[in-house]
């Protein structure tokens, strides 16, 4: 659904659920992968992330003028700041112009087709071990990741900050595909708590997307004094916002911490009351 909506003309919102359906798929293949063929899987794997590489592009841009410019023009109206606007939204048309042809192509139309043929397979196909039965564990082991890394938060630097923020991505999709599975009464706690410290790494993420995108070789207007203050001013305004929400990040992690992890904490639905189909479908 997500891949035919941003076909025709590729809004920022259909982008960024296509590029989040996407990262699903490759998190759905890692959980499910005893119920699907290894070969099969692999392909699906590769494919996600090419076409997720490509929309990367288009979509950093997105964030740059909507959630980082935008904002602090109407704060800040300043003429280097609408310099930037203007340079980076002919960036995003000549990215756009580059993926709209990506999207409509015979790669990008076999991998969705593929990952519906999937979500088609009976479940008594998938394996013998159904995936109901092996929940806790597979959330278990996608949770001692995350615990592993984040045991030391205070002591990470940049790289692994943005590796620990994928691991939350990937314990969340883990969470969500599984929360069928588990009351909400247990389930919620832990996935808002989640959410909060994943806002977190996201405005770390956003600042040194901006820092990228703002300087170097390709950074636009490069020669242009006005736009090149605006870029610092930026960059010092993403980067006061990023360490103002890293100083919450301790706190979201001790109160997520001190949860009882919910497959640990209560019986699944599956012992309270009969299930006939597997969460995949």
């Amino acid at each position: 659904t997500n891949h035919l909506m941003v076909q025709g003309d590729p809004s920022p919102d259909g982008l960024k659920q296509l590029r989040i359906g996407l990262r699903r798929l490759r998190s759905l293949l890692r959980l499910f992968k005893r119920e699907i063929d290894p070969a099969r899987a692999a392909w699906l794997n590769a494919e996600a992330r090419w076409l997720a590489a490509e929309i990367a592009t288009v979509r950093d841009l997105d964030v740059m003028l909507d959630d980082i410019l935008l904002p602090e023009l109407v704060r800040h109206p300043d003429s280097g700041l609408e310099k930037l606007r203007t340079a980076f939204a002919r960036r995003r048309q000549a990215a756009l112009k580059r993926l709209r042809p990506l999207l409509a192509g015979e790669r990008a139309q076999s991998l969705v087709i593929d990952a519906i043929a999937l979500a088609q397979v009976p479940a008594a196909r998938r394996g013998r071990d159904p995936v109901i039965c092996r929940a806790p564990k597979l959330l278990e082991r996608r949770w001692r990741k995350v615990v592993a890394m984040a045991e030391v938060l205070d002591e990470l630097d940049i790289e692994q900050r943005h590796e620990l923020r994928k691991e939350l991505k990937k314990m969340r999709y883990s969470v969500e595909y599984l929360r069928a599975l588990y009351p909400d009464e247990t389930l919620k706690p832990f996935l808002k708590l989640l959410k909060r410290l994943q806002t977190v790494f996201g405005d770390l993420n956003d600042a040194a997307m901006a820092e990228m995108l703002l300087t170097g070789a390709k950074a636009p207007l490069g020669k242009d004094i006005e736009a090149q203050r605006a870029a610092g001013r930026l960059i010092g305004a993403r980067w006061a916002i990023a360490d103002l929400s890293w100083e919450r990040a301790g706190q979201y992690w001790a109160d997520l911490e001190s949860i009882a992890p919910f497959w640990r904490a209560s019986k699944s639905k599956k012992e309270m009351e009969p299930r006939h189909h597997s969460p995949i479908d």
